[in-house]
């Protein structure tokens, strides 16, 4: 029996070989898959991103072409084909929406209570929302300002400088998600005040049409034969196979007798 032993000991050697072997090669399989999945969605996902890129590119040339094949920022939503997915562009003119940094407290309060937020707490949301943007230290009645950012323990307070993107009212004391969700759609930050009711949603419409004596001076129309410059919002969507990628492009369009180097900017890209 002892002369058997070294030869079964050697098999058992060569069978644990074996299947350490077996399974490291299972493990170097699975890895290689692995990397390949990922290398495939990151692959995806870059080529999402560029034709996402592309259409807006593409937005911004069919707005400058004035023939029929041309398009215009009337939120209308233009189906594109792609190559292995589809893709999407929506272009809204931003002229019928409310600047925060320009709006009165009334126009505020008044699109903010029909957006659902209640009278009194429209009016104190309002307020703040002034707060934020003007240079004045004290607050106004039911506004906030640093003071009232720190008894509410906020680590922040007003910039009192306008704002800059429309996320930003999501930092006003008494804002909430729900309202600012509500709210986003019908501001921007990128107009000069001036609101063209014919182009604005519903609700903005409505607390213009309120609002119109005490916001004179901020909604009306520029003077006549001004051509005010088209600030548009371009939303760019494209849905492959195994990715999908979006973009939020904010560009102003210079009239075409506007001496500018450039006749398009972007104001701001997500």
């Amino acid at each position: 029996m002892a002369a058997h032993h070294p030869r079964g000991f050697a098999l058992l050697v060569v069978l644990w070989t074996v299947a350490l072997l077996a399974l490291l090669g299972t493990h170097i399989t699975a890895t290689a898959r692995q990397a390949a999945a990922l290398s495939l969605l990151l692959h995806g996902a870059a080529r999402a991103d560029a034709l996402a890129d592309g259409l807006v590119a593409e937005a911004i040339f069919r707005l400058f072409d004035p023939s029929p094949r041309g398009w215009t920022a009337d939120g209308v939503p233009h189906p594109l084909r792609l190559e292995g997915g589809v893709g999407e562009v929506v272009v809204r003119d931003q002229a019928g929406r409310v600047n925060p940094s320009l709006a009165t407290p009334q126009l505020l309060a008044a699109l903010l209570h029909h957006d659902g937020v209640e009278v009194r707490h429209a009016a104190r949301l309002a307020a703040a929302i002034v707060d934020w943007h003007t240079t004045d230290e004290t607050p106004s009645p039911g506004g906030a300002k640093l003071a009232q950012y720190r008894a509410a323990g906020l680590p922040y307070g007003p910039p009192n400088e306008a704002f800059r993107s429309p996320e930003e009212l999501g930092l006003v004391l008494g804002m909430t998600p729900e309202v600012l969700a509500r709210l986003e759609p019908q501001v921007s930050v990128w107009t000069r005040g001036q609101i063209n009711v014919e182009r604005a949603d519903p609700v903005v419409a409505q607390a213009v049409a309120e609002t119109r004596d005490s916001s004179r001076g901020r909604w009306q129309q520029l003077p006549e034969g001004e051509v005010p410059p088209l600030v548009a919002e371009i939303v760019a969507r494209v849905t492959l196979r195994e990715a999908q990628a979006v973009r939020r492009v904010v560009v102003r369009f210079d009239p075409p007798e506007a001496d500018t180097p450039l006749p398009w900017h972007i104001l701001a890209w997500h």
